[in-house]
Order: C-alpha cells, then structure tokens, then sequence
C-alpha cells in the first residue's frame, strides 16, 4: 500500500481492468489528459486508481500514468478524433474524442502531461449537443468497457458525448438512469436518453433519441434503429432488441 497520489493518463486510451493482470476484464478506459488518484499498488507496475470524471475504481498499468499534479486542461476534444506528434519521439499519437490537453507556448504545442505535443493539423471544435457528437460516432465499434471514439460501450457513449461538450455523467447505464427527469414515451424527442431492462428488471442497455421515433446506441457498433414506446426495433429485419425502461431529459 503506498500514499494517495494523482497522476495523468500519458496515452491515447488506457486500459482499466477489474483485477491487476493483462488478461483481466476491460471495465472502462481513461482517455489522454484525464486525471486519476493513486489508491494502492501491486506486483509487476499494476495501481489500482480511482477515476476522477466518474469515481469508477480498477487497475492499470502505471507506464501509461504520468505521476504527480498538472494543470488542469484548457482544451477537451469534441470532435471524433485529432493527431498529434509527440516530439520526444516523433510517435503519432491518435487522441479520442474526450481527450484533455493543456495548451502550450504557441498555437500548435499543446501538453499531455509531461510531454510535449504538437498538433498536425488546426485544432478543431465542435459546439453541438451530445446528440450531434452520439451522430458522429456512427460505426464506431462496440467496444465492452470502451469509452473512446475508437470504440466503447452504450454507457461508454453516452459518457464520452457528455463529457465532450462539458458535462458529467456516471459510467454504467444502470446509474445514469438517475440522471435527469422522467419523459413519458408520448412526450420524447430528440436528446433525451432511453434507457432498457432485461427480463429481470435490471438496467441493461441505454441509448440517445435522435428523433422521437429513432434513437442511436451501440450495439455492434453505434448504430441507428427505430424506437417505439416499447422499445429499440432493428432498422433492418424489425425486430424488438431491447425493452424499453424509462426516458429522462437530462437537465444539464
């Protein structure tokens, strides 16, 4: 056990898992810039860390942390994607969607932690919604504990969406449904988020209305289906996928 210290997710994503080993379940990822706290250590550079955008608890790899504090980031990406070289090395670093950086001494140098980065290309912004970021996913692969442009999960979405234009959100689906205000089906329209239940009554699923009679979620990849008052129908053989659990209108 070692004193609680903060560090900065140095890469483009960073594995979190459920235990301390590779081959351990992806729980969910810190994207480059995003702060965690150093709970513990174990064997072979494995920190179970708390994230600091959610309070989500699991194990990473400490090469992929810059220990000790930064400044807090001046710029959050809110387009898809935008490159980067990082030039220690001249590595071409991809950054999601999500990304946090701290601006540097000129227009295109930018920090990410310690290393110093400079950008390809004009930094890009993006002023929508998290409806119109959830749109430009569209095909992103299905990705179990993936909250990254390069995959994610359906809480990953929406997430990652929120956090884009600057808000929070928890990580599971089972606890955003707290989020926001009760919608009944008749009163949905585009934004508002459709959460569903499996057989059991748990939350399971949780997706984005693009209209009041589609919505975008992943499942496979992020996709758009039809959503009727009962739930999610697959746009191509119209079958019911997912039961509807309730709708809220997030107040943020």
């Amino acid at each position: 056990m070692e004193a609680k210290a903060m560090a900065v997710v140095s890469v483009p994503m960073m594995p979190i898992r459920a235990e301390a080993k590779d081959a351990s379940e992806m729980v969910t990822q810190g994207l480059a810039g995003e702060k965690v706290e150093i709970l513990e250590s174990a064997a072979r550079d494995w920190v179970k860390v708390r994230c600091l955008w959610d309070d989500y608890e699991g194990w990473s790899d400490r090469k992929q942390l810059v220990q000790g504090e930064s400044a807090g980031p001046t710029h959050v990406i809110s387009v898809v994607s935008q490159t980067f070289v990082r030039l220690r090395d001249e590595a071409v670093l991809n950054l999601s969607m999500g990304s946090r950086l701290v601006a540097g001494l000129s227009p295109n140098r930018w920090w990410l932690g310690d290393e110093e980065l400079l950008a390809t290309g004009p930094i890009r912004t993006f002023d929508g919604e998290a409806v119109d970021l959830a749109e430009r996913l569209m095909g992103v692969p299905y990705l179990w504990g993936g909250r990254s442009a390069f995959g994610l999960d359906c809480s990953g979405l929406l997430q990652l969406v929120c956090l884009a234009t600057g808000r929070n959100l928890a990580r599971d689906a089972s606890d955003q449904i707290h989020s926001g205000e009760p919608i009944s089906p008749s009163e949905a329209q585009r934004g508002d988020f459709a959460f569903f239940q499996n057989d059991a009554g748990a939350i399971i699923h949780v997706g984005i209305l693009s209209a009041s009679d589609e919505i975008v979620h992943a499942a496979g990849e992020v996709r758009r289906d039809d959503f009727r008052p009962d739930g999610i129908y697959n746009r191509g053989d119209g079958r019911r996928t997912h039961a509807l659990a309730g709708i809220r209108r997030m107040s943020f």
